[in-house]
């Protein structure tokens, strides 16, 4: 039996539901059957709850907050984060393949900064709502870079300089 794909989508305590229309599109849904991925976890934050259920093909789990999502970082093989430096910085913690979705109707924030600056070093995928599932396509032939362990801080470091 194949190993279940798992991926975890994360918009953290916001609202992004651009991000979230994308996920439960049937495009999306068809990329994932292509990239077969098995299983999506999606925490909504405090946006609205997405429209997406069960099938035989794809077992769907969501939620909108809860105390500790660090399982579900662990359990995923590729995380979809909004732009929050928290959620890019735990997945990385974590080695995991990470597409980062910037949220561009946001006005005067860094993310785009921090996610290009992650996705020039091979950290991870940067993209918008519009591109997500471009990105998703091309995440599986993408050669991702893990952070060593000492690196977080220098990401942190980073991460301070830039807000």
């Amino acid at each position: 039996m194949a190993m279940k794909q798992v991926v975890f989508v994360t918009v953290g305590t916001t609202k992004f539901d651009k991000l979230i229309q994308v996920v439960e599109s049937e495009e999306f849904k068809k990329v994932l059957k292509e990239e077969k991925i098995s299983k999506i976890i999606i925490q909504y934050g405090r946006g609205k709850k997405p429209n997406l259920a069960n099938s035989s093909e794809l077992e769907v789990e969501t939620y909108s907050l809860k105390e500790d999502i660090t399982d579900d970082f662990r359990c995923s093989d590729l995380v979809i984060s909004h732009a929050g430096a928290g959620s890019c910085l735990e997945a990385l913690e974590w080695k995991k393949r990470l597409i980062i979705v910037v949220n561009n109707q946001l006005m005067g924030n860094h993310q785009m900064e921090l996610a290009k600056k992650l996705q020039a070093n091979h950290n991870a995928l940067c993209c918008t709502p519009n591109t997500l599932t471009e990105a998703l396509k091309s995440a599986s032939s993408f050669k991702f870079r893990v952070l060593d362990s000492p690196q977080t801080s220098n990401f942190v470091k980073f991460l301070d300089s830039v807000v």
